[in-house]
């Protein structure tokens, strides 16, 4: 580990935030629902990036085991919205829909776990 390489992740997580930033605007905007759609589709997103970046192996990727840190670490750290996703949920079970929150968490997990293991697939 380097200064190059933190420096690259601090960028790389900079640029992930700011992509989930507006692709959250967007979605909602299109989505208009009071479900957090935007968030579940970014975290499956993410997390499919994730598993096709891991399945490359160092050398499909450009050779350098940084360049696949940057990326993993850097961009999908700050595309990936669990935070949000804890907020979000919270905000439902405070609000009474329980249901509603139960079905967040399952499908979040179960579909972003699908999408790491379709991403290793598809790699």
């Amino acid at each position: 580990m380097n200064g190059l390489t933190i420096f690259a992740i601090f960028f790389a997580g900079g640029a992930g935030s700011t992509c989930r930033f507006v692709a959250g605007y967007f979605l909602k905007k299109s989505l208009g629902s009071n479900f957090p759609f935007s968030t579940l589709i970014i975290n499956i997103l993410a997390c499919w990036l994730a598993g096709w970046l891991v399945g490359r192996q160092p050398g499909q990727l450009s050779g350098q085991l940084p360049l696949q840190l940057i990326l993993i670490t850097g961009f999908c750290g700050g595309f990936s919205t669990f935070s949000a996703f804890s907020l979000e949920t919270w905000e439902l079970v405070t609000k009474g829909r329980y249901l509603e929150a139960a079905i967040y968490i399952t499908i979040s997990i179960s579909f972003g776990i699908t999408a790491f293991v379709a991403g290793l697939k598809g790699s």
